[in-house]
């Protein structure tokens, strides 16, 4: 059994789905656990009723980990948030004995194939993490970290829990939105991790493809699955993907670069299937469920929304009405 778990609150509920049904699709015996960051969340999780997708409330969290609330205090809300990452994972780890390895994921991600492959690369070593991989052009990038949260893999064993301890006092200590002597949010920490027993850098081209490395490998979307420089692409990170209107997406790709019209269109419309496919679950098990997803955070002017259209910055999908 692997066991994997994240976090989100009611506007990435319709991700975490889509999320755990790609897990479904590609990794047999799992578990995800799923710490509900408010009650409208963890009330629809539960009338999910889905084996594999356990919640967890932020109050038994919050009552076991005491030294959160006293954090909480003098952070914003997405700090708070972020200062979770490392605390959940231990939290499950002291609390649910057959795990033998934890592995944290962000909520945006969706799997094309097994991720098997990276459990492998680990081998016998106790943690593994993820590079950004950002291209020569996007070096800069590197003062938000080195490597990743989007995945994070802590064995049941002295080194795995060593370097989850060390990480969840760091993130007591100071986990802010913002890049300050070396530090950034809970992100920021993992940059001395290789020097640590037990770490592992994850090579894996087809690991935490994203907005900001895409451009610099071969993708064949011909190939099933997808291969990204001949090997499978295990999972994509959704970042900034966001809702600007009704059936108006953001893919949230300006910062990085272009990408070309027919993986943007593979990658963004297929995840957008998804997500209304997450919807209609939602709907169906949890119709009293306050929202499924997509907060929206910014519109645009008329003249900017048709400009940003013709050049591919933003997706219209009709069908994408409902969520």
């Amino acid at each position: 059994m692997i066991h994997f778990c994240t976090y989100f609150d009611s506007n990435y509920l319709t991700r975490a789905v889509a999320l755990h049904q790609s897990l479904v699709r590609h990794c047999p015996q799992f578990t995800l656990w799923a710490l509900c960051l408010d009650d409208d969340v963890h009330a629809a999780v539960s009338a999910l009723g889905l084996e594999s997708l356990q919640p967890v409330r932020l109050a038994d969290l919050e009552q076991a980990d005491p030294a959160l609330l006293e954090a909480k205090q003098d952070r914003s809300t997405v700090e708070y948030y972020f200062t979770l990452s490392p605390a959940l994972p231990l939290h499950l780890l002291d609390r649910v004995p057959d795990i033998e390895s934890i592995t944290y994921l962000d909520s945006d991600l969706l799997f094309y194939s097994s991720p098997q492959p990276i459990f492998d690369e680990l081998g016998a070593g106790s943690v593994a993490i993820v590079p950004h991989r950002y291209p020569p052009s996007l070096q800069e990038l590197s003062i938000w970290g080195t490597y990743n949260v989007a995945w994070v893999t802590f064995r049941n064993d002295s080194a795995g829990r060593a370097v989850l301890e060390r990480w969840h006092r760091q993130c007591l200590d100071w986990c802010f939105d913002r890049a300050e002597d070396g530090k950034f949010a809970d992100q920021g920490y993992l940059d001395s991790w290789p020097a640590l027993p037990g770490v592992h850098v994850i090579e894996h081209p087809g690991v935490d493809l994203a907005p900001w490395n895409f451009m610099q490998y071969r993708i064949d979307l011909k190939a099933t699955p997808p291969t990204v420089d001949g090997l499978p692409l295990i999972f994509y990170h959704f970042q900034a993907f966001k809702a600007v209107g009704p059936g108006l997406w953001d893919p949230g790709l300006d910062a990085y670069g272009e990408m070309d019209k027919g993986l943007r269109a593979w990658l963004y419309g297929g995840y957008l299937r998804e997500l209304r496919s997450a919807a209609r679950l939602i709907r169906s098990r949890a119709p009293s469920a306050a929202r499924s997803g997509t907060r929206r955070r910014r519109r645009y002017g008329l003249r900017t929304l048709a400009r940003r259209i013709r050049r591919g910055q933003v997706i219209v999908s009709v069908k994408s009405l409902r969520l």
